[in-house]
């Protein structure tokens, strides 16, 4: 069989049994194909081997890639021969034995100033056009910019990902608790609870 009519059965494995984010399935896709073009567009699945793995990995450190995005196609690949494995399509796991030595990122997240975090708040406040006076119903008229400023709101104080913020549903909000239920990566849920002064304190801003 070919890589590329392996990883075309491999994606629809996926999407049906197991409960990624399409961005997830996506990403294993990309990695895959990118060893896919290394090995040869004819290339056959019985051709994947532990040194043409290790081949791949270095090629990828060497054109520049991130050690996070290494680490992930390292990741995609092993869930690929594992796949291989189980459907007879391979006579032993490559993986088995072989490490990836990828390091560390050196960067780290830029903390935000206090005085940029309130400048961003005023803006948001502005265009949401709250004052502090208005009735909560008055700013319904104003939705997207409302909402823009809830969901960096939601962010700042709890410190969910973008991802989460949007995919909260209402019947995962628990206003008389104060908590919120967060879907976050590889579906795992978890509890995020707000303080009674976090809306105060973001209407001071």
């Amino acid at each position: 069989m070919h890589v590329c009519q392996a990883r075309e059965q491999y994606v629809r494995w996926l999407l049906v049994t197991r409960d990624l984010s399409p961005h997830t399935i996506r990403a294993y896709d990309s990695d895959i194909a990118a060893f896919e073009r290394h090995l040869g567009i004819s290339a056959l699945v019985d051709q994947i081997d532990r040194d043409r793995l290790i081949a791949f990995m270095e090629e990828q450190r060497a054109a520049g890639l991130s050690s996070t995005s290494i680490r992930r196609r390292a990741s995609g690949l092993r869930g690929f021969c594992k796949w291989l494995l189980s459907c007879s399509l391979l006579g032993s796991d490559p993986w088995v034995g072989t490490t990836v030595a990828v390091g560390r990122s050196g960067k780290l997240p830029r903390i935000l100033p206090t005085h940029e975090l309130d400048r961003l708040f005023l803006s948001l406040l502005k265009k949401a056009d709250i004052d502090g006076s208005r009735d909560a119903d008055d700013v319904l008229h104003l939705p997207h910019a409302s909402t823009t400023l809830l969901a960096v709101a939601l962010m700042v104080a709890t410190g969910v990902r973008v991802n989460e913020v949007v995919s909260i549903k209402c019947q995962g909000i628990d206003l008389a608790g104060r908590s919120l239920r967060i879907v976050g990566k590889g579906r795992r849920e978890r509890q995020v609870f707000l303080t009674n002064d976090w809306i105060t304190g973001l209407t001071r801003a």
